[in-house]
């Protein structure tokens, strides 16, 4: 008998234009009930969709840079294709007599996005406005490089 077998793949799904500062620690996408059971394990695929985003950006990351060790500079990542963030969480335990909150997170480690930008690049980068804006129209190689490891 192969245990692996009795696996069952619950999906539950919304759709709809919701904006959210993946930074704030606070941040809830929403909620949904598990059934009483113990589950090998629980993940969360949030999808940002360029049809739900009514032009906005699908993901924009904002942040400040120092150039030189002189001048401060905004930095603005903005990308209007579709994005997905993915979080699990193993062996997880619903108790029926209990209401309990599972905890996921996103993680985002800006190190890792930015891990193939040089320094130089930044300080050569086309500016508007006074802010290096990141996009697939505007520093084009800086925005594939972010956005390739945002995928990882």
């Amino acid at each position: 008998m192969n245990s692996e077998e009795d696996s069952l793949e619950i999906s539950y799904r919304w759709n709809g234009p919701e904006t959210v500062n993946l930074l704030d620690t606070t941040t809830t996408f929403g909620n949904f009930t598990l059934q009483p059971g113990l589950y090998d394990q629980v993940e969360l695929k949030v999808r940002g969709s360029e049809d739900d985003a009514n032009g906005m950006p699908v993901f924009y990351l904002y942040g400040m840079y120092t150039e030189n060790d002189t001048t401060t500079l905004p930095v603005i990542v903005k990308s209007y294709q579709d994005v997905t963030f993915k979080t699990e969480k193993d062996s997880v335990n619903v108790s029926a007599n209990l209401n309990s909150d599972i905890t996921s997170y996103v993680q985002i480690y800006l190190n890792k996005l930015f891990a193939d930008v040089q320094p130089s690049e930044l300080n050569n980068a086309t500016k508007i406005n006074g802010a290096i804006v990141i996009s697939d129209s505007t520093n084009m190689y800086l925005f594939r490089d972010i956005m390739h490891h945002l995928g990882e």
